[in-house]
């Protein structure tokens, strides 16, 4: 008798969101303040701005041209610290304040909400 195992996807909770400024804090790009571009919950990463990675790509029948590309790459979100928008050059870790029954993200160091 077979049993039918399927592989759940698990979707991991982020604090981070699209269009935030980030430092990133280790790899090789290590120091860069960066812009989030795209969040994959899935793979737990993040598409970045300014970061590039280069690949050979073979030409396609659509006409797309063979080559040397540069892509925005991806970053795993542990690598990624959020710029805290209210000092500037100073990272800080993201909390969360409900405020009239509304939910609002602030920066720990500032105390101060970070507007989107």
């Amino acid at each position: 008798m077979k049993t039918n195992k399927t592989k759940k996807t698990q979707v991991y909770k982020t604090k981070l969101k699209k269009n935030d400024a980030v430092r990133i804090i280790a790899g090789a790009h290590k120091n860069k303040d960066v812009q989030i571009l795209e969040i994959n919950k899935k793979t737990n990463r993040a598409k970045i701005k300014g970061v590039s990675v280069i690949k050979h790509q073979k030409a396609t029948q659509d006409g797309q041209k063979g080559g040397i590309v540069e892509l925005d790459a991806w970053i795993h979100l542990s690598n990624l610290a959020l710029l805290d928008p209210n000092k500037k050059n100073e990272i800080t870790k993201i909390g969360f304040k409900i405020i009239n029954n509304k939910k609002f993200r602030y920066g720990k160091n500032s105390q101060k909400i970070i507007k989107k």
